[in-house]
């Protein structure tokens, strides 16, 4: 036991072999993820799954446990927390509008200057009171829905430059 809890990262050693006392005692299953130092020093994350065997009494008398690395997926999560980040505070300091589309191309998100470049709020088109095609100049809205469809049929993604309508 003393061999593996030195491998275990010193940061998390304490909260470890507090939780396996814990759940143990118990005699409670019980899932944990921390650091562990492989020979070479370097560190994996891992999860290690616990089912605590009882006697006929109910006493803990043996543990099974599956440990799996799961460095991978941390890091993957990690990737995504900060990709999450920078598109976070990309929308957030954009200098213009950003949107997302659903599959009808109405949109389920808008942020930016949508009220100083449109004149209309956020929730009016949110809200279907205003239509993003309703306020393209009239001479370039078949361009839009050409486009609309080419997107639709053929997955592509293009950029049209937009007039919009004085309001």
């Amino acid at each position: 036991m003393r061999t593996w809890l030195e491998h275990i990262h010193p940061d998390e050693r304490d909260r470890i072999w507090q939780a396996f006392e814990r759940y143990l005692g118990k005699g409670e299953n019980f899932s944990l993820e921390y650091r562990f130092r492989k020979p070479d020093e370097s560190y994996i994350c891992i999860e290690e799954n616990v089912i605590c065997l009882k006697d006929e009494n109910g006493d803990v008398n043996r543990a099974l446990g599956i440990i799996k690395d799961i460095t991978e997926r941390k890091l993957a999560q990690e990737r995504l927390k900060t990709s999450e980040s920078k598109y976070r505070s990309f929308i957030q300091n954009f200098d213009g509008i950003a949107f997302l589309l659903d599959e009808n191309f109405f949109p389920e998100f808008m942020h930016g200057k949508v009220e100083e470049i449109t004149r209309y709020s956020e929730e009016e088109f949110l809200s279907g009171q205003v239509l993003w095609i309703g306020i393209i100049h009239p001479a370039d809205r078949s361009l839009i829905v050409k486009g609309s469809i080419k997107i639709r049929f053929e997955n592509l993604h293009i950029i049209y430059p937009e007039s919009l309508t004085s309001a």
